[in-house]
């Protein structure tokens, strides 16, 4: 009798939640989260923009200009401790560089991967290699063409923040990629 009355109970539930999937509104993205995932809906604003307005609004993400090149460095975004998968908070992030690449096809992109001090060298290099050239994939998916990608890996070779704490070896476990910018181009 007891199982009777739980499967009415379990059906009731699903019952319950299957019309509340129907019935509840779709949520609507935030306008900064749609022109991330849409550069099309960004209006008027051009990518090298949306790359600086993604610095201010992520910590985890910074941008600077050297003489040579635009360097984006992509901390605790992207990767889980010992993975090379993307987050799915990374991927808006990633679309934004996308739009900012394809503003000039002629721009190559070195894309370097880094790990935290957890573990070999040898397994962080792979490491390390393994979320740069995950990160290459995606944007080759995106459009970007491959013969503009190179992939280095420095395992745990060049640490932003001490890896003593879980906080700096999440800084550690980052992509930098560097958009070298061609003679008398803009920044």
């Amino acid at each position: 009798m007891a199982k009777g009355i739980l499967g009415i109970v379990a059906v009731l539930v699903l019952l319950g939640l299957g019309w509340w999937l129907l019935c509840a509104p779709a949520p609507q993205p935030l306008a900064d989260e749609a022109s991330l995932a849409d550069p099309a809906l960004a209006g008027a604003v051009a990518p090298a923009e949306t790359l600086q307005e993604l610095a201010e609004r992520s910590p985890e993400v910074d941008v600077r200009e050297t003489e040579s090149a635009t360097v984006v460095e992509l901390s605790n975004l992207l990767f889980d401790f010992d993975r090379a998968e993307i987050r799915p908070a990374g991927e808006p992030v990633l679309e934004a560089l996308v739009a900012y690449l394809q503003e000039d096809p002629q721009r190559r992109v070195r894309i370097n991967g880094h790990a935290d001090a957890i573990g070999s060298q040898d397994y962080n290099r792979n490491l390390s290699e393994r979320r740069a050239e995950v990160v290459r994939r995606f944007l080759v998916a995106q459009g970007v063409a491959p013969g503009r990608l190179t992939v280095r890996a420095f395992g745990e070779s060049l640490p932003v923040a001490s890896n003593d704490s879980a906080r700096g070896r999440e800084l550690n476990r980052r992509v930098e990629l560097t958009i070298e910018r061609r003679p008398g181009a803009p920044k």
